[in-house]
């Protein structure tokens, strides 16, 4: 419980100066992993599409 207590008392010293760093911390954090999902979905995308022009020429 003690834990919790000072956990809450520390986030409410915080300034909103600190408060906003924490955010766009937190949001260039998530734009890097989308950037990297994104960069991987897209690779994998091509490699489909390689994939799927390999099969249509073997049926065709």
């Amino acid at each position: 419980m003690s834990g919790k207590r000072t956990a809450m008392s520390h986030q409410r010293n915080l300034s909103p100066c600190h408060v906003r760093q924490g955010v766009v911390r937190n949001l260039t954090l998530l734009l890097d992993y989308w950037r990297e999902f994104y960069a991987c979905a897209g690779i994998l995308a091509e490699k489909g599409s390689e994939n799927l022009q390999k099969v249509s020429k073997i049926v065709t």
